[in-house]
């Protein structure tokens, strides 16, 4: 009983001192380092730390009292809609918000429940990480105006997400780089792709297999100087021109394999470019034009970066410009290619010629040629898109020393000439065509076609009008 009596004496102290310490002011150094509640209760979570806030999982990156900022970890509850906010609340710091700046590497990965995703109010998010929406196959709605902080889309961070039908991200204002495979396999979309002109980096395999989309376009990215290899390989359905804006610096092999496009322009030269860009041996390019708005010609290429494209197209870039010179740039891929070419006349600098009729002078260079005269008689005339030069049929015999000149945007060729205007009319003797009606025309090697009418002549023992009497049609 004593026993029992004096068990209870020590219990009945410690209470009493502890109730007495509930009522006692904490030591003045304690009192002024902890927060009270009016403050905002207990102090933030250290980094690491993880809380949840409407359903989702964050882990706090920074605890700097200045900015705090948290990570979008993973989903504890979610529905078919994501809205990604600026700010999260910790509770037990409910005064001090967490800026969301990124959401976590595979956090939502193969979430197939989730149909939107809203960044209307992400003003903070600037990183989506590797594989956050991998395979988020029923993903139909993304909206990107709002993330105005967003500077980065890493590796596969929406790869395999076949259900959106377009991708705007016009409205990522601050996008840089879109990282390797980001998008791939997204065979859904089937609108035109739309970057916003920040833009700077397109990695490997960004859009491979992207097989809906039907418009690229890369014109306003003014700021873009890498498309990694494979980048838009296998989108099938491009079409039409393809512009590479001026500061693209690389562009990796096979960038655009398979895609259908028939005009290729630079705006500037690229130091780089791998193999294949357009096509392979299993799949040709379409390509039937190439632009280079300046020279000289790049220099540090694969020499099959066209390989595969067709035989024969037009190959144009400023006039003057060095190292596009046939069988030295895109050899041998290229090498029948139109290029473009001053012109320089190569028929012969002298013919004999009818009254009433013409000869076709010719020339190379890049078309379209514009043919003139000068000094010449004045039943003598060219046609300036033609070539043809023509002889009056009043034009008196004789022989004529006048100049022939040709130029087109590239420059201009000038030739001395002699006409020799024979004695005699063939108007209405024939061209070798038709009914013989109308002047005669010569074509091909001029020099040739008059030898052999003169030799014809001489041998049958006839004269020119006889001669073309011959070729009249029997009725």
């Amino acid at each position: 009983m004593l026993m029992k009596t004096m068990g209870k004496v020590p219990l009945l102290f410690l209470a009493a001192i502890l109730a007495a310490s509930l009522y006692a002011p904490l030591p003045a150094a304690f009192a002024e380092e902890a927060p009270s509640l009016e403050e905002g209760g207990m102090s933030p979570q250290a980094v690491g730390d993880t809380f949840i806030d409407n359903g989702s999982m964050y882990r706090v990156l920074s605890d700097d009292p200045d900015v705090r900022t948290v990570t979008l970890l993973m989903p504890v509850t979610i529905g078919g809609i994501l809205e990604v906010p600026a700010t999260v609340i910790n509770l037990d710091s409910p005064s001090e918000p967490y800026q969301v700046v990124e959401i976590a590497s595979e956090a939502f990965l193969g979430y197939s429940n989730l149909n939107e995703l809203n960044l209307t109010n992400a003003s903070n998010l600037s990183v989506i990480r590797s594989g956050a929406f991998k395979d988020c196959i029923n993903l139909s709605v993304m909206n990107f105006y709002g993330a105005t902080a967003l500077t980065e889309i890493e590796e596969s961070a929406f790869s395999g997400c076949t259900g959106f039908g377009s991708l705007d991200l016009g409205g990522a204002t601050a996008l840089a780089v879109i990282g390797a495979r980001a998008f791939e396999g997204c065979t859904g979309i089937s609108d035109e792709l739309v970057l916003p002109q920040s833009i700077e980096t397109i990695g490997d395999f960004a859009f491979n297999a992207c097989s809906g989309l039907i418009g690229l376009d890369l014109d306003g990215a003014a700021v873009l100087t890498t498309i990694g290899a494979s980048a838009f390989a296998g989108c099938v359905s491009f079409s039409g021109e393809l512009i590479v804006p001026a500061g693209v610096e690389s562009i990796g092999g096979r960038a655009f394999y398979q895609c259908p496009f028939d005009s290729l322009v630079f705006g500037g030269t690229p130091v780089s470019a791998g193999a294949n860009l357009f096509g392979d041996g299993n799949d040709p390019s379409m390509l039937a034009h190439i632009t280079f708005m300046v020279g000289p010609a790049p220099a540090g290429w694969s020499a099959d970066a066209f390989a595969y494209v067709p035989r024969f197209g037009i190959l144009d870039y400023p006039c003057g410009a060095a190292g596009f010179e046939r069988g030295v740039f895109g050899t041998p891929w290229l090498d029948e290619w139109q290029r473009k070419e001053e012109p320089h006349i190569t028929s012969v600098a002298a013919m004999t010629i009818a009254p009433g009729g013409s000869a076709a002078l010719t020339a190379t260079g890049t078309a379209p040629l514009s043919w003139g005269l000068a000094g010449q008689p004045a039943g003598v005339s060219i046609d300036s898109a033609t070539g043809l030069l023509s002889v009056s049929s009043s034009q008196a015999p004789g022989t004529y020393p006048f100049t022939v000149a040709v130029s087109n945007g590239c420059g201009s060729a000038s030739q001395p000439f002699t006409l020799t205007v024979s004695s005699g009319s063939i108007a209405g003797a024939g061209s070798g065509t038709g009914d013989g009606a109308g002047p005669l025309s010569a074509t091909g090697d001029p020099v040739a076609a008059g030898f052999l009418f003169a030799g014809m002549a001489a041998v049958l023992g006839l004269g020119a009008i006889g001669l073309l009497e011959m070729g009249k049609r029997k009725d």
